[in-house]
């Protein structure tokens, strides 16, 4: 895991470079994450991007990662975004067509 601020990487091509090299999944609840890995036309990395309100207590929201993340690995290995929303998980892989 690494936090994007850490680096100052965050909204930089580096950040996508070093995610993929990584083989990391990025975890956001910022909308500009998905709609830029979407733009980007790159198939990795994930990202899983919360929406709404969830659990504020870290292990209540680690539990709900690994639920949504389990059974799901074909998806995340290559490439997809999930949103996980209250009521529903919506997944699309990637890379995304704009055309």
């Amino acid at each position: 895991m690494f936090v994007t601020r850490d680096y100052n990487l965050r909204r930089t091509p580096k950040f996508w470079e070093l995610a993929v090299k990584l083989n990391a999944i990025v975890l956001t609840a910022d909308t500009d994450f998905g709609e830029l890995i979407a733009l980007s036309g790159l198939q990795k990395p994930s990202v899983l991007f919360l929406t709404g309100v969830f659990p504020a207590e870290p292990i209540s929201l680690a539990l709900l990662i690994a639920n949504v993340c389990n059974g799901r690995d074909v998806e995340l290995e290559n490439g997809a975004i999930i949103a996980i929303e209250k009521t529903r998980i919506h997944i699309r892989s990637l890379p995304i067509s704009t055309g």
